[in-house]
């Protein structure tokens, strides 16, 4: 089933989920854990597949110190994101797992474009051993990626991962220091 992420107390509202309404499979706020051999599949807004708010597991974590992992697990048929991650309490670990948005939209299809695996808010941690897969934008510039951290925290650690067919593998932008790929 899908959470929509609307209806969460504050401050999901507020940012911690992004601007508009999204849909995750999984859906973790200032909370840690594991997830471990799940399949999450075909999280998204509606039937059609042009809407881009879907995604299959989402952690956001603004309170706390809040450790989270993946593990074993397939994430795919989803619009928007693999896996989110966000937050400057979260340390999330991400391994074996694999990450496929599964289908890939008619060309000039206007859309946002889909990410694998995204770390920001400050977020850190490890994404090893992971294959990342058919994030394809529609539009141009295609910029769709496998891995993005996008303001991620320092010290994040991306090793050992398999990146196919996505239109860019890694973007690392505007992260803390000591960024190891």
């Amino acid at each position: 089933h899908q959470q929509d992420t609307t209806t969460l107390p504050s401050p999901a509202i507020n940012g911690s989920y992004g601007n508009s309404d999204r849909f995750f499979a999984i859906g973790y706020h200032n909370a840690g854990g594991t997830v471990q051999n799940v399949h999450t599949t075909n999280t998204r807004q509606s039937t059609d597949f042009g809407q881009l708010a879907g995604g299959g597991i989402i952690n956001a974590s603004n309170s706390g110190s809040v450790t989270f992992n993946i593990t074993n697990s397939l994430i795919d048929f989803y619009q928007r994101q693999g896996i989110d991650i966000r937050g400057s309490t979260l340390t999330a670990n991400i391994s074996n797992s694999t990450i496929n948005r599964g289908y890939v939209l008619t060309p000039n299809t206007t859309t946002a474009t889909p990410n694998g695996i995204q770390y920001s808010g400050g977020a850190t941690g490890s994404i090893t051993d992971n294959i990342v897969e058919g994030n394809i934008s529609t539009v141009s510039p295609s910029q769709a990626t496998g891995l993005i951290p996008f303001g991620a925290g320092a010290n994040l650690t991306i090793s050992g991962n398999t990146i196919n067919n996505n239109d860019l593998g890694i973007a690392a932008i505007q992260n803390g220091n000591n960024l190891i790929i």
